[in-house]
């Protein structure tokens, strides 16, 4: 769980605690800094928390810190707000951060399994699944290679 006093003041880089009490570092974007700065300066409650619930609908709930059952009313409210019909759960958007880290880093899976936190790479198979249209084109630059390679052509006289 995250505090305020985790969100650094300056640069990008937050120490989260995840399971097992491995800590390990998270780099923010731009636009989540940013998103993280406009939250924070807009909140009106004292939970020391970085992240709080903050549906109406639940008053005994509201200030706390979030639960992950207030994850999921976030992101479905969002869902609804955005047309995200995509991101079902958190857990889905999470899928698909790992899918696209995947797809801009050549399919590093090391590097994707530090960067998700998962102790062991088995954890990532779900992820790897590589879509269709890369095969394809894998395949496309395979056969340029090896056309390549092929002698020239001559022409009967």
């Amino acid at each position: 769980a995250l505090d305020r006093t985790d969100f650094p003041r300056t640069g990008n880089r937050l120490i989260v605690t995840g399971k097992g009490s491995k800590q390990r570092a998270v780099y923010l974007t731009t636009d989540a800094r940013e998103a993280l700065e406009e939250y924070l300066v807009g909140r009106e409650d004292a939970c020391m928390a970085l992240f709080v619930n903050f549906d109406r609908s639940v008053q005994d709930d509201r200030g706390r810190r979030l639960t992950s059952a207030g994850a999921r009313f976030i992101v479905r409210r969002l869902r609804k707000e955005l047309g995200a019909w995509s991101f079902k759960s958190p857990h889905v958007a999470r899928h698909t951060t790992a899918t696209t880290l995947l797809e801009v880093t050549g399919g590093d899976v090391r590097l994707v399994q530090e960067v998700l936190g998962h102790a062991n790479l088995n954890t990532l198979q779900g992820y790897t699944k590589i879509v269709d249209s890369r095969k394809q084109d894998a395949y496309r630059r395979y056969q340029e290679f090896l056309d390549s390679k092929k002698p020239p052509e001559t022409k009967p006289a």
